[in-house]
């Protein structure tokens, strides 16, 4: 009887271990109140968002919303009102009736508003012609100069989304960004990373018991901008930023983020504010795409193997390599299952595997190539700049605040 009692009791400690292992993963909206805070559009414009700031008098957060999806018109319609709100009644019942029109239609939601681009063009312009967006009525001047830039810049943020989006049907939410930002921190921290990685939750705001929007809650990156750490004249690098870069390459690449642009993650300073000491990272929205040849850049990132199936840098914080090597694929396939789809998960799973064969190759080759947090030095940051291992993150930082 004694004997059974014991079994009963194991199996129960098994099981309860089961399926706590199971909800550590569990996908969950959390409810965040705002009765007591401030939600506002936020001023500073990007190429993929339309952000908001949530501040409830002692900090701020960004809140993204992420909308239902509909039809090509109504979504143009959505943005539209959206910007407009009640104001410009005739103006925006004119450019609405233009999009009657398909073709006119597809010209302004495929628009762009960066590198040659037709509304990057078009903004740059003298604003007279208005047709390139499929915009083919005519316009008051006052509204064409001071109003329609901010309406193109706010559409086309929302159509990045409504593209991004293909997966999902009409009238299902377009979350797809969201779940690649909290695919990106959960596998940061299967990897011990998530000190690179801002804070983010899939999140429903309500106020008065209802709720207002739906999308993902970022906290504040840590540090400040590369733009303003690059206005310091006695700017320079500590090694430490070069581990953590390289560690953010390493997980950039397993996580397929192609937009690691300088203005996507914020460097922490030394006391002095001199020395770049480390990186928080954030707009995870274009990860987790089907890309597996890592051989090959992948837009932002360089390529992460060699042709000779090494990895393309000079040394690889031993940790990261240990703990790469020590995680299976189904453990990769837990952290991701209820966020992604299985044709994601199983290319993630495809370049987590190219990784840790070009670990194991580089290690076999190079006894050098692992080394301990103390050992990245002055020599170790000379070897990754001089440009023998590409343009890392690290050669690209170096690059745009001018330090080489």
């Amino acid at each position: 009887m004694k004997h059974n009692k014991i079994i009963l009791k194991f199996i129960c400690l098994s099981l309860f271990f089961y399926f706590l292992n199971l909800n550590v993963w569990a996908l969950e909206i959390k409810i965040v109140d705002i009765s007591n805070c401030s939600l506002y559009f936020s001023e500073k414009r990007g190429i993929c968002h339309n952000i908001f700031i949530l501040d409830n008098g002692i900090d701020k957060k960004f809140f993204k919303e992420c909308k239902v999806r509909l039809n090509p018109f109504e979504t143009v319609k959505r943005a539209i009102d959206e910007y407009l709100n009640d104001s410009y009644f005739q103006e925006k019942e004119s450019i609405l009736s233009c999009f009657s029109n398909e073709n006119n239609l597809n010209k302004f939601l495929r628009m762009k508003t960066y590198g040659d681009g037709i509304a990057a063009k078009w903004l740059k312009s003298d604003k007279s012609d208005t047709s390139c967006l499929g915009i083919t009525c005519k316009l008051p001047l006052e509204f064409r100069m001071n109003v329609l830039p901010g309406l193109v810049n706010y559409a086309f943020s929302e159509f990045v989304q409504y593209f991004a989006n293909k997966s999902r049907e009409l009238g299902q939410v377009q979350d797809v960004q969201i779940l690649n930002n909290i695919a990106t921190l959960r596998v940061a921290k299967l990897l011990g990373l998530e000190n690179l990685i801002v804070n983010t939750e899939y999140v429903n705001l309500i106020k008065d018991g209802e709720i207002i929007k739906t999308g993902i809650l970022m906290d504040h990156a840590r540090g400040v901008s590369v733009w303003d750490f690059k206005k310091n004249p006695d700017r320079c690098i500590s090694p430490k930023f070069q581990m953590a870069m390289s560690n953010l390459m390493i997980l950039d690449s397993i996580c397929a983020q192609r937009d690691r642009e300088i203005p996507n993650y914020f460097v922490d300073l030394s006391e002095n504010g001199n020395e770049v000491i480390g990186v928080n990272a954030f707009v995870n929205d274009m990860s987790f795409n089907e890309f597996v040849d890592l051989k090959k850049s992948n837009y932002d990132i360089c390529a992460m193997i060699t042709r000779d199936d090494k990895i393309s840098l000079p040394h690889m914080d031993r940790t990261l390599a240990e703990k790469i090597l020590n995680i299976e694929e189904n453990q990769l396939e837990d952290v991701l299952s209820d966020v992604l789809e299985d044709r994601k998960i199983k290319a993630t799973k495809y370049r987590f595997s190219q990784i840790k064969t070009a670990i194991k190759n580089t290690t076999d080759s190079n006894k050098n190539f692992l080394i301990e947090i103390q050992d990245w030095d002055s020599n170790t940051l000379s070897e990754e700049i001089n440009g023998n291992y590409g343009y890392t993150y690290l050669k690209r930082f170096c690059n745009r605040i001018k330090l080489i």
